[in-house]
């Protein structure tokens, strides 16, 4: 018997009893959507609970928001630890949040810990951790809470974070700091030019500024990739604290997007129009951001 024929006969059709014992004889099962509305509209409670049986043996593919939905609604915790179980067997991850907020309280202690070590599919936040704590034992809870990103992952964990949330730049920067101090490898500056290509204006002043505080170092040829993507104010501070020399080319794009004394300054260190020596002209350049603010501001 088709799944749609099923469909079709347990809608209009078919008394419960009927139902019952033809979700055996159904050669394969729908979509996990099509299950779900079976299950919300059409089916009464035991033959629900049979076809969700025969999804999970069949391996059905639901989204962690389908699982989650029907766990809350429909499952026994008995039924929804088996769904789960299926579902990271075959390598599903979840979003924190659908942990936290929809399946914590219904799934049972052992699969809600391996869930938590092994199906986490982000990093969980600081208020995440405050609501597992005492819910996991202490090793699943060691290894979400001492887990890092590395490099790579931090521009996903951004933006993914932030994308959810309407924050104000504090809050932003805060979730920023968060994010970076999760990770165990320092993050490139093209790493960040590349990130930003890709988020907001305001994402991506909030990220520029963070890491250069943090004493990451940008090029010339970098500070021209950000350009386009951060805001006048972010990119005068980008450039104040970019230690290199600005080539001519680059100085003309520059040009009506940072202060005018701030760039008459570094087109006469660019040109050597300063008067300086040679090794003064290097001192700048080695020089930290704000010894080089310092110089600049005694030769103008």
């Amino acid at each position: 018997m088709t799944w749609e024929h099923f469909r079709e006969k347990a809608t209009y059709d078919w008394a419960d009893s009927t139902t019952l014992g033809m979700i055996s004889k159904i050669d394969s099962l729908g979509p996990a959507e099509q299950i779900i509305e079976m299950i919300e509209y059409h089916l009464d409670d035991e033959s629900s609970t049979r076809l969700m049986n025969r999804a999970i043996k069949d391996k059905v593919a639901f989204t962690p928001e389908q699982a989650a939905y029907v766990i809350e609604e429909y499952l026994e915790k008995r039924q929804s630890d088996r769904l789960i179980k299926s579902m990271l067997d075959s390598g599903i991850k979840f979003p924190t949040e659908i942990i936290v907020s929809q399946l914590m309280s219904n799934i049972s202690a052992p699969v809600l810990n391996r869930l938590v070590k092994e199906g986490a599919g982000n990093i969980f936040s600081e208020d995440e951790l405050d609501e597992l704590e005492g819910e996991v034992d202490e090793d699943a809870f060691r290894a979400v809470a001492s887990k890092v990103m590395d490099s790579e992952d931090i521009g996903a964990e951004i933006q993914r974070h932030l994308d959810e949330h309407f924050l104000s730049d504090e809050d932003m920067r805060a979730s920023l700091d968060r994010i970076l101090d999760a990770s165990d490898k320092s993050l490139t500056a093209q790493q960040v030019c590349d990130m930003a290509q890709d988020m907001y204006e305001a994402v991506a002043d909030v990220l520029v500024k963070d890491v250069v505080d943090r004493g990451l170092q940008f090029t010339p040829e970098q500070v021209m990739q950000l350009v386009d993507v951060i805001t006048d104010p972010t990119l005068e501070y980008l450039v104040r604290h970019t230690d290199a020399l600005f080539s001519e080319a680059e100085l003309e794009a520059l040009d009506g997007r940072i202060d005018d004394d701030l760039l008459a300054e570094l087109t006469n260190i660019s040109n050597g129009e300063s008067g300086l020596a040679d090794e003064m002209i290097l001192a700048i350049q080695s020089a930290g951001a704000d010894k080089k603010d310092r110089i600049l501001q005694r030769l103008w």
